[in-house]
């Protein structure tokens, strides 16, 4: 987790994401590939919170 967020901090802090992103996967694949399994694992859990609302919601209008 720790690499992640060192990963994350470093793109942060430059002007430009894409080409910190090329430069990270060339000089450091592990550590890019950290940051995109920590992105997919957001994403994930986005869409899991968002069909637990929709079920949420589902079962409010059911019971009103």
């Amino acid at each position: 987790m720790l690499d992640r967020l060192i990963a994350i901090r470093r793109l942060m802090r430059t002007g430009d994401m894409l080409e910190s992103c090329s430069e990270l996967a060339v000089r450091e694949p592990k550590l890019m590939r950290l940051v995109l399994q920590g992105e997919v694992a957001a994403i994930v859990n986005i869409q899991s919170v968002k069909a637990v609302e929709f079920g949420v919601k589902l079962r409010a209008v059911a019971h009103n």
